[in-house]
């Protein structure tokens, strides 16, 4: 188990989870009518930060963190800048 984590399959798992959500939840707003990308800052904010875990947990270079870390951050300011104007 402690392979499954350290090896950075549980942050691909959740990758893979997170991707599969985006899908489900675009599908249903769009047939509600609503558009599905509004939601991308969202999601891509939390895949930045799974990336950082991965890279972290199978020892990357720490300015591969870092550079995964401020995607997530600059998609998390376009998010809350969105939500802030709506």
């Amino acid at each position: 188990m402690l392979d499954f984590i350290a090896g950075g399959h549980i942050a691909e798992i959740a990758l893979a989870v997170l991707a599969l959500e985006f899908a489900a939840i675009a599908l249903l707003r769009r047939r509600a009518g609503r558009p599905p990308w509004r939601l991308l800052p969202t999601f891509l904010a939390g895949a930045g930060l799974l990336v950082a875990l991965r890279f972290a947990l199978v020892g990357n270079e720490p300015s591969a963190v870092g550079v995964a870390l401020v995607a997530a951050f600059a998609a998390h300011v376009v998010d809350v800048a969105r939500r802030w104007r709506d």
